[in-house]
């Protein structure tokens, strides 16, 4: 059986990237021994406490995946960090070499193909020849490859495979229309655009009501929520939401409004979350999204174009061509039950290559 280390963020606090490695490790604990490293610094405030509490966690992981290649078949699954955070990614990776291990590095950032990194370049080269590489999508593994064509071998494993398909049901002719954001409350996740797009509802009549989900990033960001909440009386606030909580909040919702430009940005959870629960979707094309979500499905907004101008037009024609929204209810559910059920055999292909084992010859009878 392999040794594997399971090296990523992990809860709290919980991300999309810490609640999907938690879910591939478990996974792979099923078919191999794995020994995580958590390089989770367990704040999402950048501070001194931060950056130290980040170099401590690499090193300990360092040391783990040294005491790891004294074992008979040892090997590396790392999510790739993003920005000067790759540092440690490449630290951990070149542990990892030396310590002979194999390499799996999950990419699940866009920021470093929207602008090729030299720190990026140096993971891919010591991750080596035969090290896998894994991507969110087609899309992000064909622009990772001509930026960086020494990643030979490639596999997509979709986030869509962690997000159950669910029967969303007939969705009720809502009056007003219902529109949500739940994130970490941000400008980069697009708080502001939000409250921005609640403004312009109000300034050209449309019935819309908003509510927001999730903690605030700053106090700046949270000084903006309860401004907004004095000045809409459309906008609720329900703070961070989990488990059934978090379905009812969907299931709430008529659009999922997601103006993000985070930097990092690939295939958000959040999307997927939203569509399994019936909600149409408005967003901006960042990372996967394009490829994910069809216009069927809502709509998608090219990046640096006016968000809150397309918003507003999708949502008074929806607003008066109901049945056109319940369809885009209808085909956000069906497109997430699809892309849930075509990421299964990849899915498994990538366990097969961190384990070393074939999952379906692991599975029950």
């Amino acid at each position: 059986m392999r040794d594997v280390i399971v090296a990523g963020a992990f809860p709290p606090p919980v991300t999309g990237m810490s609640k999907n490695n938690e879910i591939i490790a478990a996974d792979l604990a099923r078919l191999a021994r794995v020994r995580r490293v958590d390089l989770s610094p367990r704040t999402l405030t950048r501070s001194p406490g931060y950056h130290l509490a980040r170099v401590l966690k690499a090193l300990r992981g360092c040391l783990t995946i040294a005491r790891n290649g004294w074992r008979r078949d040892p090997f590396l699954y790392i999510a790739a960090d993003g920005g000067w955070g790759l540092a440690y990614t490449a630290a951990l990776v070149l542990t990892a070499r030396v310590f002979r291990h194999g390499v799996c590095v999950h990419h699940r950032s866009f920021a470093t193909i929207d602008h090729p990194s030299w720190l990026m370049r140096a993971v891919v080269a010591l991750a080596g020849r035969d090290a896998r590489h894994v991507f969110l999508c087609a899309a992000m593994q064909r622009r990772f490859l001509e930026c960086y064509p020494r990643a030979r071998h490639a596999l997509v494993s979709s986030n869509a495979r962690h997000t159950p398909a669910q029967d969303a049901g007939a969705r009720p002719a809502s009056f007003p229309i219902a529109i949500g954001l739940l994130s970490n409350l941000g400008r980069d996740k697009g708080l502001h655009v939000f409250l921005d797009l609640m403004r312009g509802c109000v300034e050209r009549g449309l019935p819309v009501t908003g509510v927001l989900a999730g903690p605030p990033d700053t106090r700046e960001d949270e000084a903006a929520i309860t401004a907004a909440q004095r000045g809409l009386a459309g906008l609720a606030y329900l703070g961070p939401l989990y488990g059934a909580e978090r379905e009812r909040f969907y299931r709430a919702l008529d659009v999922f409004v997601f103006p993000t430009t985070y930097v990092n940005e690939a295939q958000p959870n959040v999307l997927f979350e939203a569509m399994s629960c019936g909600a149409a979707v408005i967003s901006f094309a960042r990372g996967c999204v394009a490829e994910d979500v069809t216009p069927a499905c809502g709509l998608v907004v090219p990046v640096g174009e006016d968000f809150v101008a397309a918003a507003l037009e999708r949502l008074a024609h929806w607003s008066a061509q109901r049945d056109e929204l319940r369809a885009a209810q209808a085909a956000a559910a069906a497109r997430l039950a699809a892309l849930h059920a075509a990421a299964a055999g990849d899915y498994a292909r990538f366990l097969q290559a961190v384990s070393g084992v074939d999952p379906d010859a692991r599975a029950p009878a």
